[in-house]
């Protein structure tokens, strides 16, 4: 029985997302449509489903109909985030993740000096990435205590 796959999706991220796509396209022959889906709706003979979708590429509201739709919610920030960044001072992105000071040059770096960030509060990541982002907050803290006592993090926290 032959099947014909399809993805929708607006947004790919993280280390080796590309190869996964061109995998999937090559070796399973799943067709990829760049969209933004907005309504799924119910053929009440066949019971098959349509997805109406924004074509991001070629434009215009199309629909496509599917035996079988898994929907995955989008990732945003959790509620109360804006009050912690007013509290802490730290700025923020026009999706209301914690905006790094520089993205290439400073990723954990926010605006207030000795605040420091990583990981999906900055943006969606895969866990591989979150954990080494989180090892290099990590190390701008100990950087900064550092500085700031003259002796090694580890060190400044033994002597209190």
């Amino acid at each position: 029985m032959q099947k014909e796959t399809a993805l929708k999706y607006n947004l790919s991220f993280g280390r080796g997302f590309d190869e996964h796509i061109k995998r999937g396209a090559d070796e399973y022959g799943i067709t990829y449509v760049r969209a933004r889906p907005g309504e799924v709706t119910e053929d009440p003979v066949t019971k098959n489903l349509f997805v109406w979708y924004d074509d991001t590429e070629a434009g215009g509201v199309k629909k496509m109909e599917f035996d079988m739709v898994v929907l995955s919610t989008a990732f945003v920030p959790p509620p109360g985030i804006e009050k912690l960044a007013e509290v802490l001072g730290v700025e923020m992105d026009v999706y209301k993740f914690f905006k790094a000071a520089d993205d290439l040059l400073a990723p954990m770096d926010t605006n207030e000096p000795g605040i420091y960030i990583a990981g999906a509060c900055t943006r969606p990541m895969d866990v591989t990435d979150a954990v080494t982002q989180g090892g290099g907050a990590a190390d701008r803290a100990a950087q900064a205590i550092w500085e700031f006592t003259g002796k090694p993090a580890a060190k400044a926290a033994a002597r209190r």
